[in-house]
């Protein structure tokens, strides 16, 4: 039995027994909220769990416990207590979007969607509803949708940064480059310090041959955030490379361990690609995940390929990644530029 289960059983068998006296559960909600919206999670679990066992359908004791839980990682548990939060008030935007969340974590895409609209419908200005309804979305393929959801969120909440590049995302999946282009450059203009977008907009400057502005994009990637964006590393090595500003053998930091790690020893000519495709089929990758993997190993092989001035080679590669990527990855971008030089 799990270790919060354990406590509410004791505590609901000392208060049936009256050993312990019945505290008023609107206090001890307000004790639980206060300390969920301090962060103190596991804290707040306490009379949260005291005010369940004395009320189960509690409407504010079990919503709140369950956005406790969710906050602590026990999404499979907050759905227990926001089903029956819905079940007691189906008309509060918040316990919906709630659930949304947890089924989100718990990778019920198409539940969390439901979700999410349901949220909406009840509250058309939750702006974060609509932005997760967008994230999901566009996991599941449907960019379009998502697209036109990031629209909307950006109309409630127009200067979020992490909006315009998750719009982006969309519009580069639907092609349109351009408009993806415009909305990393104002998800950096808003936070500058944003080195996922820098990168992000680096990789689309190479998918529409400016190598110069890719640069330098990853070049302020690479000075927010040296060590952590490993492919940002390895497309800003290549550039630096093919730009006369390192040597070939050069490292720059280069990433060195797991798959990104194997990746640059392809671009410093460590590796051949039978070698790198035995070590691929060492890592435990979904079939999905396999072709992504298998995609990028091609890019950079491709990359490789360009450096070493062996430009038909290379695009015998980038033709293989376009083969087994989609457009939704940046390296199949790339390569669909690159076969055409």
């Amino acid at each position: 039995m799990a270790k919060n289960e354990l406590r509410v059983g004791i505590q609901l068998l000392i208060i049936c027994a009256g050993i312990l006296p019945a505290q008023d559960v609107t206090a001890l909600v307000e004790a639980g909220k206060a300390k969920a919206q301090a962060r103190e999670f596991d804290a707040a679990l306490e009379p949260l769990d005291r005010a369940v066992a004395q009320d189960p359908r509690n409407f504010e004791a079990r919503r709140w416990r369950g956005h406790c839980l969710s906050a602590l990682g026990s999404h499979a548990r907050a759905l227990i207590d926001l089903d029956v939060a819905i079940q007691v008030n189906d008309q509060d935007a918040g316990v919906w979007y709630a659930r949304g969340m947890a089924k989100h974590h718990l990778d019920r895409h198409q539940d969390a969607i439901a979700d999410y609209t349901a949220a909406l419908v009840r509250d058309p200005s939750n702006h974060k509803a609509i932005e997760w309804r967008g994230f999901n979305r566009d996991r599941l393929g449907d960019h379009l949708g998502a697209y036109l959801d990031f629209t909307g969120a950006l109309k409630l909440d127009p200067k979020n940064p992490w909006v315009f590049r998750a719009r982006a995302r969309a519009a580069s999946s639907l092609g349109a480059l351009d408009r993806a282009r415009d909305d990393l450059e104002s998800a950096v203009r808003l936070d500058p310090k944003d080195a996922e977008s820098y990168a992000q907009l680096g990789f689309l400057h190479v998918a529409t041959g400016n190598n110069k502005a890719a640069l330098a994009s990853l070049d302020s990637a690479h000075a927010v955030d040296p060590k952590r964006l490993d492919h940002a590393r390895l497309w800003r090595y290549w550039l630096q490379v093919r730009h006369g500003k390192l040597g070939i053998d050069a490292r720059d930091e280069l990433p060195t361990k797991k798959w990104t790690g194997d990746l640059a020893q392809v671009l410093l000519g460590e590796i051949t690609r039978a070698r790198l495709l035995l070590r691929l089929s060492a890592y435990n990758v979904t079939i999905k995940e396999l072709s992504a993997r298998r995609c990028e190993a091609a890019f950079y092989l491709g990359l490789r390929a360009l450096i070493v001035g062996r430009p038909y080679r290379a695009r015998e590669f980038f033709r293989d990644a376009l083969v087994v990527g989609d457009s939704t990855m940046p390296e199949w971008r790339a390569a669909r530029r690159l076969v055409k030089r």
